[in-house]
């Protein structure tokens, strides 16, 4: 009988494959401890679930930034744990996010390497009527480095079109945007969702 890794024992192997460390791009980064193949889990996001409303208060209030909670669903963010919250935005990103909060590498990774992935692909176009600030009010400056860097992130729908599509070609979206990018951006290649 073939055993499947229970939460724990995937827990374990994961935290064994990151470090935080002082990050070039700014601040605390994540590092590989070892090579990751491409399509291998990096990493679960995880952390404390809020309901858009209550991540509107925390930035009100100055407990939060408007770049710290991650957007998993279409009302449903988390507070980032460690080291969950030190994963760097890159406009060339060695990971990419599915599912709800999965980052897993889209190429080879080398150990040593810092881990990051593109912010944008995680902020939806639209919040719920209720909520006081808007994702379209969202942006924050961008000091990556790459070489295609967009120097300012904001949600998906900036992404550059031909960026949009490879990442929906490796599935590289959380749930939630590959639903609102297929009922809001027809023009791209939706089909294989």
């Amino acid at each position: 009988m073939e055993m499947v890794d229970s939460a724990t024992d995937i827990e374990t192997r994961l935290s064994s494959m990151v470090e935080v460390r002082e990050s070039r791009i700014g601040g605390k980064g994540c590092f590989a401890l070892k090579p990751i193949k491409q399509g291998e889990i990096i990493h679960l996001l995880s952390g404390e679930l809020l309901a858009g409303n209550e991540v509107d208060t925390r930035i009100i209030s100055g407990q939060s930034r408007p770049d710290d909670e991650l957007q998993i669903d279409d009302d449903l963010f988390l507070a980032l744990d460690e080291p969950s919250y030190f994963f760097n935005h890159s406009c060339e990103p060695n990971g990419g996010i599915r599912n709800k909060s999965e980052l897993f590498a889209l190429r080879d990774i080398d150990a040593g390497e810092e881990l990051t992935y593109d912010y944008a692909t995680t902020v939806g176009i639209e919040k719920a009527p209720g909520w006081i600030l808007k994702n379209n009010d969202w942006s924050m400056e961008c000091r990556c480095g790459a070489e295609s860097c967009r120097r300012e992130i904001k949600p998906v729908t900036s992404v550059p079109e031909e960026t949009l599509q490879r990442y929906l070609n490796v599935q590289a979206f959380p749930d939630f945007i590959k639903r609102q990018l297929a009922s809001s951006l027809p023009s791209l290649n939706t089909a294989i969702f």
